[in-house]
């Protein structure tokens, strides 16, 4: 492990931190200022859940991508959008020798499929750049510690210091990836306001039979995600096995679906799959799938619950 004191320091050896990394290098490097950047990652290795997006594949950006698909948050992406498109994350891949492809619906995908062909660009362009990654390092405090007037100076666990300290922590989802919400002590520590944490994925659970007969099936159809008699959202489109899971992953990404009750407690919600009609004459033509009402009756699931 190398001495040096690092004038930048990246929290987080995810995607996000390891090109946070990158970046910062070279600009170090373009306006020829002799900068330290050092990540630090808490797992054994830097980019472990970079290897699971996508099934492996990592979809790393999508053509159609806009503020809009962020909802609530559409003001907040917007300013980041704007200034780093589609069109630049491709080119800041294709610098480090990565090639991408664009498929169906506009996900676009690295051209060997494979999620360990964007970490390795990632590391091996951090390494080029001379950039510290330290492993099995938590990051536990992080204090400022510079007089008034002074400009930015931090120490990180008491003793690491840095000019300037970038958080890539990723946020509470994954644990077992990293993710386990840590960075959002490091930011109360700093006196940053941090919103209230709360998931924004639920788990959809049924019986497998319900959904069987979608099996190998791809047709139009409508999903949507009722509260009672309201309907809280909706989405439409070409559907099979997977993209069926996709579009109900997406219903449930809405934070404002999912409201506390007043109190606390649960709210009970249902999703169900309405057929189009060429997608029901299609399915009555193959006699293995049974009929559009059993069908039917078989993809929509039973009610599930969030904790408010």
């Amino acid at each position: 492990m190398k001495s040096k004191t690092p004038e930048l320091c990246v929290i987080g050896g995810g995607a996000a931190g390891l090109a946070a990394a990158v970046e910062a290098a070279r600009a170090f490097r373009q306006a020829g200022i002799p900068g330290g950047v050092t990540v630090l990652e808490q797992l054994p290795r830097v980019g472990k859940k970079l290897l699971a997006t996508g099934n492996g594949r990592c979809n790393l950006t999508n053509r159609r991508a806009s503020p809009a698909d962020y909802f609530e948050a559409v003001d907040f992406v917007r300013p980041a959008m704007e200034r780093f498109s589609v069109d630049d994350t491709l080119a800041f891949f294709a610098s480090m020798g990565l090639l991408c492809e664009e498929e169906e619906e506009g996900r676009i995908y690295p051209m060997s499929r494979q999620a360990a062909s964007v970490l390795d660009a990632l590391r091996l362009e951090a390494e080029r750049l001379g950039v510290i990654v330290q492993c099995d390092t938590q990051a536990e405090d992080l204090q400022s510690t510079a007089p008034k007037g002074a400009g930015p100076f931090f120490r990180i666990n008491g003793a690491l210091p840095a000019d300037a300290v970038i958080l890539a922590c990723g946020g509470k989802a994954s644990p077992q990836h990293g993710s386990d919400g840590s960075g959002y002590g490091l930011l109360r520590a700093l006196h940053i306001p941090v919103t209230e944490v709360f998931p924004s994925l639920v788990q959809i659970t049924t019986e497998p039979k319900r959904v069987k007969a979608l099996k190998g099936m791809r047709v139009h159809a409508e999903i949507s995600l009722s509260a009672g008699r309201e309907t809280l959202a909706s989405q439409r489109g070409e559907i099979n096995s997977q993209s069926l899971a996709s579009r109900v992953l997406r219903l449930c990404s809405f934070p404002g679906l999912f409201p506390w009750k007043k109190g606390g407690g649960w709210r009970r919600c249902s999703i169900c799959c309405q057929l189009f009609r060429t997608a029901r004459r299609r399915i009555t033509s193959q006699a293995a799938f049974g009929t559009t009402r059993s069908l039917r009756r078989s993809i929509c699931s039973q009610g599930f619950s969030r904790r408010g």
